[in-house]
């Protein structure tokens, strides 16, 4: 009776662990699948942005792969600083605001918003070191909860066509004596501007 009952158990045991590998097999399986998927939603999102027309099928699925899903929360700083940053982003749901900190004098700084991105948009650090002036400064933050596409920060798979045009996007931003000015228009800001220096110098 002993032996018989030992037998039950480790059959018993035994049908346990079939099913926990089956188990584990089956999620393993339905992860390998969601990751497939959203790497396909990746995929025809590129295809979209015109940075990345020129890459064959291949080519912006091979690039999908090293993206990961990222989200925020309303007023949340995605990047603080896109001079000192490598983040990069596509904004799959909601809106990204722009900002840009100029200095109006010593230790006298406004923040002024340039834009507000949507869906589709690109945005992020300075990834390819250019130290290019418009850069400084240059913050994102959420508008709402977003969903983002972000890409790998030590990815290659940009090649020197898509660098170029990511930069475009950016230069194309106004930089910061034109904010300036814009600001004096705005404002009427110029009295009070001079009014600190003077008051710096005396």
């Amino acid at each position: 009776g002993v032996v018989n009952a030992s037998s039950s158990n480790v059959r018993s045991t035994g049908v346990r662990l079939s099913l926990l590998r089956l188990l584990r097999g089956d999620h393993m399986r339905l992860l390998e699948v969601q990751k497939t998927r959203q790497h396909q939603l990746y995929a025809d999102l590129l295809s979209s942005l015109p940075m990345l027309k020129h890459y064959s099928c291949r080519g912006r699925t091979e690039l999908a792969t090293a993206f990961s899903h990222a989200s925020f929360d309303d007023s949340e700083v995605i990047v603080d600083n896109a001079a000192v940053s490598k983040s990069f982003y596509v904004l799959m749901q909601g809106s990204v605001k722009v900002r840009k900190k100029i200095t109006v004098a010593s230790g006298l700084s406004y923040t002024v918003e340039l834009k507000v991105l949507q869906e589709g948009d690109i945005f992020g650090g300075d990834r390819f070191s250019t130290r290019m002036p418009v850069f400084e400064n240059l913050s994102f933050v959420a508008q709402g909860a977003i969903a983002c596409m972000q890409l790998s920060p030590d990815h290659r798979l940009l090649d020197a066509r898509a660098r170029q045009l990511i930069l475009e996007e950016f230069i194309a931003l106004p930089d910061e004596p034109l904010l300036l000015d814009a600001f004096d228009q705005q404002s009427g800001w110029e009295h009070e501007k001079t009014q600190v220096i003077k008051h710096e110098f005396k």
